[in-house]
């Protein structure tokens, strides 16, 4: 029996938006799965598990676009209809509650999130037991989304309980039991657990300039939340360590040579500069803060919020130096 014509249509749609999708260009996917949803909507109607795939598709790229209202719109189409069809406990039911999940995050819909991936998290851990890597995957997101709505304690629970079993199960040195250890960090900082908080992101720096390098991403990431939370300290001392700590590994990528940079490289000299300025170091922040409003610029564009964080330190500091009449206050 010849296939279904639609189904050859939608296939075909599909696979335009994905190869749209590796080279980056968003809008043209965007173009191609709606086209593919009015042919579902028209001919398969909202049951069916092409409709639901277009709708998830499609959501997927809204997100990519920073479109999370339509985005969400899709995926609580695509839950309900795998809820009715699959039941709760199907694979692709689960992957649309994630996918719900992302984009209430986007809006800032914490609280909401975590009801979701609360539900995934349990029917992971159920499926693998709580040692299984997507389990530890879920119950990490879960931590992400419980430090971002403030709920700190909850956080610091479950990073604990994933650090635990990431060393277990992929050992100490695996670069996602190091980004336990640092996040863990980052939530008994946020809980005021400031020498706890130390002792454990020393040791992730550590562990991953030996176990990964000096330029690895991890390492980077790790540097830049102990200097952050040697700042919390509130002291002079403190302030030391951090720019000692954001030092060593800016140093690391210079004497690479010639690496381009990127949204780390760009946190780090950022957080470098800050720190110097705090200090009273003007001259020494002012090309690191350039450095980072120019590619901020070019990369992310004027109307970008980091880009107009850029700016207002690059003004703030120069206003320090007498360059500028006033400026915005400085932040991270």
């Amino acid at each position: 029996m010849a296939e279904f014509y639609p189904l050859r249509q939608i296939r075909y749609f599909f696979n335009q938006a994905i190869i749209r999708e590796r080279k980056g260009q968003w809008d043209d996917s965007i173009e191609h799965l709606l086209t593919a949803l009015r042919v579902c909507d028209r001919h398969l109607g909202p049951t069916h598990c092409q409709t639901h795939r277009a709708q998830t598709m499609l959501a997927s790229n809204y997100r990519q676009k920073g479109r999370y209202e339509e985005a969400e719109k899709l995926d609580r189409e695509a839950l309900a209809g795998r809820q009715q069809i699959l039941g709760e406990d199907h694979v692709d039911t689960i992957m649309s509650c994630k996918n719900l999940a992302l984009d209430l995050k986007g809006q800032g819909r914490y609280d909401e999130a975590i009801e979701l991936e609360e539900h995934t998290m349990e029917f992971v851990v159920k499926e693998q037991g709580e040692e299984g890597l997507d389990a530890m995957n879920c119950m990490n997101n879960l931590a992400n989304t419980c430090a971002k709505a403030g709920r700190y304690e909850d956080a610091a629970e479950l990073r604990g309980k994933v650090l635990k079993g990431r060393t277990r199960v992929l050992g100490p040195n695996h670069h996602l039991t190091i980004a336990s250890q640092d996040l863990l960090g980052t939530d008994l900082r946020s809980l005021g657990q400031i020498e706890k908080a130390i002792q454990l992101q020393e040791n992730a720096v550590d562990t991953a300039r030996y176990s990964l390098s000096e330029t690895h991403g991890i390492t980077a990431r790790c540097s830049i939340d102990l200097a952050a939370t040697y700042e919390a300290e509130g002291t002079d001392k403190g302030i030391a360590c951090a720019i000692s700590v954001l030092e060593q590994a800016f140093w690391s990528f210079e004497l690479r040579g010639g690496l381009e940079d990127t949204l780390l490289t760009v946190a780090l000299k950022n957080n470098l500069a800050i720190a110097y300025a705090k200090h009273g170091r003007f001259k020494d922040a002012r090309p690191l803060l350039l450095s980072c409003y120019e590619w901020n610029k070019a990369h992310l564009g004027l109307d970008d919020s980091t880009t107009q964080q850029a700016s207002a330190n690059l003004m703030w500091l120069l206003e320090q130096m007498g360059e500028l009449v006033r400026g915005p206050a400085i932040s991270n």
